[in-house]
């Protein structure tokens, strides 16, 4: 009965009983199934928040499903929060990530280095690419980003947002800059290169995003220790006062860069 639905609960039928509970005046989600032919009753204002599969499946295999669904991002998330018990890492969260969002995904420091990525899953697109190669973005591609004013846009940008313009990009990307005292720090980028995107897609990263946080506070914690030394390597390379292969290397080493 109408009474008894909860807007909290997710609710899986058939499509013509769901309709006739919405013309009830209740309000709830539900993923559907069709059985009944489309035509015009079907307004906006009665499908919303309903997903409707229009697959010949079984009631029972389409609950299958989504239960079996519902496991698979309990297991991962359940996953991903038991890391903080143990020696977690911004890599092991991104591994454990890889099969539930099944884009690749990228994270770079400010400095424009690699920090962790998804290399179970393989992205064509250029950047990624070359990003993967060297382990850091090769000035080919900075100026790509200065050409597009992509660092301004980095610098203030706090939320997650969505490039669709595929201007610099092969596929749809999603962002999240982390900074932490107004200083640029991390910035996770998700490809939209296997999976379109959408809005459980989206909450899917959220939720990651949630995790990595913490992990990602603890690297610049420990790498704000050291900042000094941090920063001053990387002025000595970009001003080339710094030249010498095994010096580069054991400070590079120092400083916690590969």
């Amino acid at each position: 009965s109408v009474s008894r639905l909860d807007g909290d609960c997710l609710y899986i039928g058939v499509l013509s009983k769901t309709l006739q509970l919405r013309e009830q005046g209740a309000s709830f989600y539900c993923v559907s199934l069709r059985d009944r032919i489309l035509d015009e009753y079907e307004t906006p204002e009665r499908v919303k928040n309903l997903v409707i599969v229009n697959e010949n499946i079984a009631f029972s295999e389409l609950f299958a499903r989504i239960q079996k669904k519902f496991f698979e991002i309990m297991s991962w998330l359940f996953r991903m929060h038991e890391l903080h018990s143990r020696e977690g890492s911004i890599q092991k969260v991104l591994d454990l990530s890889a099969p539930i969002i099944g884009n690749h995904i990228a994270i770079s420091d400010s400095a424009m280095m690699l920090m962790a990525c998804t290399s179970a899953i393989d992205c064509d697109d250029p950047i990624s690419r070359r990003l993967m190669q060297y382990g850091y973005h090769p000035e080919e591609t900075v100026q790509q980003f200065r050409k597009h004013d992509l660092f301004r846009l980095w610098e203030t940008a706090d939320t997650v947002y969505v490039d669709d313009s595929c201007a610099v990009a092969k596929y749809v990307t999603v962002h999240k800059i982390f900074r932490f005292g107004n200083m640029y720090f991390a910035h996770v980028v998700m490809s939209c290169n296997n999976r379109p995107l959408t809005k459980g897609l989206m909450d899917l990263f959220q939720m990651m995003l949630d995790v990595l946080a913490v992990y990602i506070q603890r690297e610049w914690e420990t790498r704000d220790a050291m900042s000094n030394v941090y920063d001053g390597f990387l002025t000595d390379l970009l001003d080339g006062s710094l030249t010498d292969p095994g010096v580069i290397s054991e400070r590079a080493q120092f400083v916690g860069i590969a």
